[in-house]
């Protein structure tokens, strides 16, 4: 599977586009015939597990950037 994504934050609205493929990947490169959605349930499953990974990474990024409270009081 070949997932494509963005990552944006605007006006305080961290989120991500994930792109997916419906079409297999052949084994000489080329491309394949579209799946139908209900032949992909591992590629779903890996989809999501790639969505959850995007996310932490995005809760990850907006927790560091926040200000410690502790931090800010000393200062």
């Amino acid at each position: 599977m070949c997932a494509d994504f963005a990552i944006h934050d605007t006006g305080g609205n961290p989120h991500a586009h994930i792109m997916l493929t419906m079409r297999p990947i052949e084994q000489g490169g080329a491309w394949g015939a579209k799946q139908k959605y209900l032949a992909l349930k591992e590629e779903v499953k890996e989809a999501e597990q790639i969505r959850k990974r995007v996310y932490s990474i995005l809760r990850q990024e907006q927790r560091e950037q926040q200000p410690r409270r502790a931090q800010d009081m000393e200062h």
